[in-house]
Protein backbone atom coordinates (compact mmCIF):
# COMPACT_ATOMS: atom_id res chain seq x y z
CA UNK A 1 0.00 0.00 0.00
CA UNK A 2 0.69 3.64 -0.46
CA UNK A 3 0.99 6.00 2.27
CA UNK A 4 -2.44 7.00 1.65
CA UNK A 5 -3.62 2.94 1.98
CA UNK A 6 -4.40 2.80 -1.58
CA UNK A 7 -3.01 -0.09 -3.74
CA UNK A 8 -2.57 1.29 -7.13
CA UNK A 9 -0.12 -1.34 -9.18
CA UNK A 10 -1.89 -3.00 -12.08
CA UNK A 11 -2.03 -6.15 -12.81
CA UNK A 12 -0.66 -5.77 -16.08
CA UNK A 13 2.46 -3.95 -14.33
CA UNK A 14 2.81 -6.63 -12.15
CA UNK A 15 2.94 -9.53 -14.82
CA UNK A 16 5.30 -7.60 -17.55
CA UNK A 17 7.73 -7.09 -14.47
CA UNK A 18 7.43 -10.98 -13.88
CA UNK A 19 7.69 -11.80 -17.50
CA UNK A 20 11.00 -9.23 -17.16
CA UNK A 21 12.94 -10.60 -14.53
CA UNK A 22 12.20 -14.59 -15.78
CA UNK A 23 13.52 -13.77 -19.68
CA UNK A 24 16.34 -12.16 -17.89
CA UNK A 25 17.04 -14.78 -15.81
CA UNK A 26 16.42 -17.83 -18.87
CA UNK A 27 19.51 -15.43 -20.36
CA UNK A 28 21.40 -15.80 -17.83
CA UNK A 29 21.98 -12.13 -17.75
CA UNK A 30 21.72 -11.35 -14.27
CA UNK A 31 22.43 -7.76 -14.29
CA UNK A 32 19.77 -7.13 -16.28
CA UNK A 33 17.42 -9.13 -13.18
CA UNK A 34 18.94 -7.02 -10.96
CA UNK A 35 18.40 -3.54 -12.88
CA UNK A 36 14.89 -5.02 -13.10
CA UNK A 37 14.05 -5.97 -9.77
CA UNK A 38 15.38 -2.62 -8.70
CA UNK A 39 12.79 -0.85 -11.27
CA UNK A 40 10.21 -2.97 -9.62
CA UNK A 41 11.07 -2.12 -5.82
CA UNK A 42 11.25 1.70 -7.18
CA UNK A 43 7.62 0.74 -8.66
CA UNK A 44 6.46 -1.17 -5.46
CA UNK A 45 7.43 1.76 -3.62
CA UNK A 46 5.23 4.34 -5.44
CA UNK A 47 2.47 1.83 -6.07
CA UNK A 48 2.07 -0.14 -2.79
CA UNK A 49 3.62 -3.80 -2.38
CA UNK A 50 2.09 -6.86 -3.62
CA UNK A 51 1.79 -10.33 -1.86
CA UNK A 52 4.77 -11.42 -4.06
CA UNK A 53 7.04 -8.58 -3.66
CA UNK A 54 9.65 -10.69 -1.65
CA UNK A 55 10.13 -12.52 -4.66
CA UNK A 56 12.03 -10.10 -6.54
CA UNK A 57 14.40 -9.53 -3.27
CA UNK A 58 15.08 -12.92 -3.72
CA UNK A 59 15.57 -12.99 -7.48
CA UNK A 60 17.91 -10.13 -7.46
CA UNK A 61 20.30 -11.58 -4.14
CA UNK A 62 20.22 -15.06 -6.37
CA UNK A 63 21.35 -12.61 -9.54
CA UNK A 64 23.94 -11.41 -6.79
CA UNK A 65 24.92 -14.46 -5.63
CA UNK A 66 25.76 -15.92 -9.40
CA UNK A 67 27.84 -12.55 -10.06
CA UNK A 68 29.71 -13.42 -7.30
CA UNK A 69 30.39 -17.09 -7.74
CA UNK A 70 30.08 -16.83 -11.46
CA UNK A 71 27.85 -19.73 -11.89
Amino acid sequence: MTADGNYTLGQRTLSSLKAAVKRAQNRCDWDAVIEICDKAEAKFKQHGYPDCWADFIRHRDDAAMHIKHKF
